[in-house]
Protein backbone atom coordinates (compact mmCIF):
# COMPACT_ATOMS: atom_id res chain seq x y z
CA UNK A 1 0.00 0.00 0.00
CA UNK A 2 1.29 3.30 -0.99
CA UNK A 3 2.17 5.68 1.85
CA UNK A 4 -1.00 8.49 1.96
CA UNK A 5 1.43 11.60 1.48
CA UNK A 6 2.45 10.29 -2.08
CA UNK A 7 1.46 12.98 -4.40
CA UNK A 8 1.09 11.79 -8.27
CA UNK A 9 3.26 12.99 -11.05
CA UNK A 10 0.95 11.74 -13.91
CA UNK A 11 -2.64 9.53 -14.23
CA UNK A 12 -3.36 7.84 -17.27
CA UNK A 13 -7.92 7.33 -17.37
CA UNK A 14 -8.40 4.97 -20.63
CA UNK A 15 -11.76 3.31 -21.66
CA UNK A 16 -10.88 2.80 -25.06
CA UNK A 17 -7.72 0.54 -25.08
CA UNK A 18 -9.73 -1.94 -27.68
CA UNK A 19 -6.24 -2.17 -28.73
CA UNK A 20 -2.58 -2.29 -27.52
CA UNK A 21 -2.50 1.28 -25.98
CA UNK A 22 1.12 2.94 -24.90
CA UNK A 23 1.15 5.26 -22.13
CA UNK A 24 4.64 6.94 -21.93
CA UNK A 25 5.89 7.66 -18.24
CA UNK A 26 6.69 10.61 -16.84
CA UNK A 27 10.67 10.92 -16.33
CA UNK A 28 10.55 11.07 -12.61
CA UNK A 29 8.40 8.13 -12.10
CA UNK A 30 9.58 5.29 -10.01
CA UNK A 31 5.63 3.57 -8.77
CA UNK A 32 3.20 2.58 -10.78
CA UNK A 33 -0.60 1.66 -9.41
CA UNK A 34 -2.16 0.04 -12.05
CA UNK A 35 -6.19 -0.83 -11.85
CA UNK A 36 -7.69 -2.93 -14.22
CA UNK A 37 -11.79 -1.84 -14.34
CA UNK A 38 -14.58 -3.91 -15.55
CA UNK A 39 -12.31 -6.20 -17.41
CA UNK A 40 -8.78 -7.89 -17.44
CA UNK A 41 -6.11 -5.95 -19.20
CA UNK A 42 -3.28 -7.35 -20.12
CA UNK A 43 0.33 -5.33 -19.06
CA UNK A 44 3.62 -5.06 -20.79
CA UNK A 45 6.80 -2.66 -19.54
CA UNK A 46 8.41 -1.25 -22.53
CA UNK A 47 7.46 -0.54 -26.17
CA UNK A 48 7.18 -4.07 -27.62
CA UNK A 49 3.24 -4.48 -28.47
CA UNK A 50 1.58 -6.65 -25.53
CA UNK A 51 -0.62 -9.61 -26.48
CA UNK A 52 -2.46 -12.03 -25.74
CA UNK A 53 0.38 -14.21 -25.79
CA UNK A 54 3.19 -11.62 -25.05
CA UNK A 55 2.53 -9.89 -21.47
CA UNK A 56 4.35 -8.88 -17.86
CA UNK A 57 1.04 -8.83 -15.95
CA UNK A 58 -2.67 -9.87 -16.64
CA UNK A 59 -4.92 -7.84 -14.19
CA UNK A 60 -7.73 -9.56 -13.37
CA UNK A 61 -10.97 -7.29 -13.51
CA UNK A 62 -11.38 -5.07 -10.46
CA UNK A 63 -7.67 -5.38 -9.21
CA UNK A 64 -5.11 -3.15 -8.13
CA UNK A 65 -1.31 -3.69 -8.14
CA UNK A 66 1.34 -1.00 -7.38
CA UNK A 67 5.06 -1.85 -9.52
CA UNK A 68 8.90 -0.29 -9.35
CA UNK A 69 9.03 0.57 -12.63
CA UNK A 70 11.99 -1.46 -14.05
CA UNK A 71 14.49 0.90 -14.75
CA UNK A 72 15.62 2.19 -18.05
CA UNK A 73 11.27 1.62 -18.58
CA UNK A 74 9.43 4.68 -20.43
CA UNK A 75 6.54 3.04 -21.69
CA UNK A 76 3.88 0.76 -20.59
CA UNK A 77 1.80 -1.23 -23.00
CA UNK A 78 -1.77 -2.16 -22.32
CA UNK A 79 -4.16 -4.62 -24.59
CA UNK A 80 -7.42 -5.50 -23.19
CA UNK A 81 -8.35 -9.48 -22.46
CA UNK A 82 -12.62 -8.38 -23.90
CA UNK A 83 -14.25 -5.68 -24.95
CA UNK A 84 -14.89 -2.83 -22.86
CA UNK A 85 -12.28 -2.84 -20.76
CA UNK A 86 -10.70 0.48 -18.67
CA UNK A 87 -7.59 0.89 -17.41
CA UNK A 88 -6.23 3.78 -14.62
CA UNK A 89 -2.92 4.33 -14.21
CA UNK A 90 -1.36 6.43 -11.41
CA UNK A 91 2.41 7.61 -11.17
CA UNK A 92 4.55 8.17 -8.78
CA UNK A 93 8.46 9.22 -7.82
Amino acid sequence: MLPTDKVALATTYDTTISSATSVTLNAGTKLVEITALSQPVFVKWGSTTVTSSNFDYLMPANSTIHRVVPFGTTVIQVLEQAASATVAITEFA
